[in-house]
């Protein structure tokens, strides 16, 4: 099983957010991400977490090169994170996310798809 994990600093995302605005959360974010942390008190925190969890995703993928943007996080009925990457089979993608001390982090492990 590969894997990888990344930090993201919430503050970074504030930054970035305030600097680039709509065009920073358009190539970053799709717009279901953007309507599950949008308007909510720890919005930076959620779109950080996400950040990390696309991030992690490239590091865990290296030989699959694709934009932030086609990688979709979402929750579940229960809560639960959920990673979408295109090519891969969302059953063999596994996804952590956190946020804490304004640090943002994600875990990302992907199961080798057996013949």
């Amino acid at each position: 099983m590969k894997g990888a994990v990344v930090l993201v600093s919430v503050d970074r995302v504030e930054r970035l957010t305030r600097r680039f605005g709509e065009r920073f959360l358009r190539r970053a974010f799709t717009p279901s991400e953007r309507a599950d942390c949008e308007g909510r008190r720890n919005a930076a925190e959620r779109l950080a977490a996400r950040l990390a969890a696309k991030a992690a995703a490239r590091k865990a993928l290296p030989d699959r090169p694709f934009p932030l943007r086609s990688i979709g996080i979402s929750t579940d009925a229960a809560g639960a994170p959920r990673i979408s990457v295109p090519g891969v089979p969302d059953a063999h993608l596994f996804v952590s996310l956190s946020h804490d001390g304004g640090v943002a982090a994600a875990a990302v492990f992907v199961d080798p798809v057996t013949p």
